[in-house]
């Protein structure tokens, strides 16, 4: 099997995937990649259908799996075939759905978060097992919390008899750590109603971008640390304070993307001009988000801290704004009281309303100092990859947690890449083929 072909042939499918708008990817990249399954000799697991939780729209996940004649270990390669859309107006060198290749980078969304670890995978299970069995499970909806392939996954692996002793993550790896703890994620949306009022003065523009002090383009929100990065819309809610704002666009189109950009259309009331309808409600609640990162989350510390990033706002009849949080949670009641503590802030500045939680995940936590990380650790720096740390990784949540909440050990340690979720996203080729070598070699060890 040869990786750049097959990598680029999976990134040029669009699987983006986007429920807020009603965008689901269709079966290609299962189908393409369940072929190539096929003719590497794995058996397909047979799923029942799976559709998106609260919609008839279904999800196309996969499971592959190879025996060997010789009893051993079960180790499952989880993965996932979705990606997060590509904004409408975002800049790239090179088409999003083109699998450019340029020395040894592929580009492409999805070439590193995270198609370049699926293809690893199966390059590295392409010949004849010594022992045990080898499980490669993509779900198709992972970017959205996976909560409509990941718990039919699950329960067919255990009726199956395949359910693993170890499960490795080839999410997208940075600064080469072995993920062992991950913060989570909560997303709330909060809706208001609109009143009007109006202001004299002069109506103006102001444009705010998004800025991460390491000069990534990631725009995955879970990248963003309060204090470090500049989030545009935070950014605007503190320009508008005590503003009368007639207009606010964030560009995201996906609850746990950060907007590139946010433009506010305002009435500067310092200078002489005209009578102008503003939006009232608006106003105050861009007042109450520019204080959101001073809240007291109920959050055990951890070495990132919490990311809270307000993300999409939706402005029709009334005011939708969806708020994106990650942190390390002191206990699964944490997203309730995380939510309540932030409609305090809109209720501190007269702007009443309501929220709905529509994503709840929790951390995962597995110990570092356990088997697993610490074997993948030593192998991995014999196949020449320098590992810096066991433990956090600065990232949203993933699939993992459906195993490691089974008590089942899983960590995570993807390609080189960059840019996940934003312009220009590519993955090292070379790091690839390394991975390759370190998962043929991690399944061996631990059988």
């Amino acid at each position: 099997m040869e990786i750049i072909g097959f990598l680029s042939n999976l990134v040029k499918i669009d699987s983006s995937i986007n429920p807020s708008v009603n965008q689901f990817p269709d079966a290609r990249a299962r189908n393409y990649t369940k072929n190539v399954a096929v003719e590497l000799d794995f058996s397909i697991l047979e799923l029942p259908d799976c559709t998106y939780p609260g919609t008839d729209a279904e999800i196309f996940p996969l499971v592959a799996y190879k025996r060997s004649e010789t009893p051993g270990k079960t180790v499952l390669f989880l993965g996932h075939l979705d990606v997060v859309p590509v904004p409408e107006g975002e800049t790239w060198d090179y088409p999003p759905f083109s699998g450019a290749v340029e020395g040894d980078r592929l580009y492409g969304r999805g070439a590193s978060d995270m198609k370049g670890g699926d293809v690893a995978f199966f390059k590295a299970f392409e010949g004849p097992l010594k022992s045990g069995t080898v499980v490669i499970a993509l779900s198709g909806d992972e970017e959205v919390g996976g909560h409509g392939s990941m718990p039919v996954i699950v329960e067919s692996l255990k009726q199956a008899n395949l359910l693993p002793d170890y499960v490795i993550n080839a999410e997208p790896s940075r600064n080469n750590i072995i993920v062992t703890q991950r913060r989570g994620g909560t997303w709330i949306t909060y809706s208001f109603e609109r009143k009007k009022s109006t202001a004299v003065g002069k109506i103006e523009t102001m444009e705010f971008k998004a800025v991460q002090s390491n000069g990534s383009q990631t725009l995955h929100s879970s990248a963003f640390v309060l204090g470090a990065d500049i989030h545009p819309f935070i950014a605007a809610a503190k320009f508008c304070v005590n503003k009368p704002v007639i207009e606010v666009v964030s560009s995201s189109i996906k609850e746990n993307a950060v907007p590139e950009i946010v433009t506010v259309k305002y009435i500067d009331d310092s200078v002489d001009g005209e009578v102008h309808e503003y939006d009232l409600s608006l106003s105050r609640v861009m007042t109450a988000v520019a204080s959101i990162g001073s809240l007291h989350l109920p959050i055990v510390p951890s070495k990132f801290g919490s990311s809270i990033c307000p993300n999409i706002l939706k402005i029709g009849d009334d005011i939708q704004l969806t708020i994106d949080i990650r942190a390390m949670l002191k206990s699964s009641n944490s997203h309730e009281e995380m939510a309540k503590l932030i409609m305090q802030s809109f209720d501190n500045v007269g702007q009443v309303g309501s929220y709905d939680i529509s994503a709840a995940i929790d951390p995962v936590y597995v110990d570092p100092k356990s088997h697993l990380p610490q074997r993948l650790k030593v192998i991995a720096e014999e196949c020449g990859m320098k590992i810096i740390d066991i433990g956090e990784k600065l990232g949203g949540a993933s699939d993992t947690r459906y195993f490691t909440s089974l008590g089942i050990p899983g960590v995570e340690l993807g390609p080189e890449g960059k840019n996940e979720h934003g312009p220009n996203e590519y993955v090292s080729i070379s790091f690839i083929e390394r991975l390759v070598t370190i998962f043929k070699r991690i399944y061996e060890d631990l059988q």
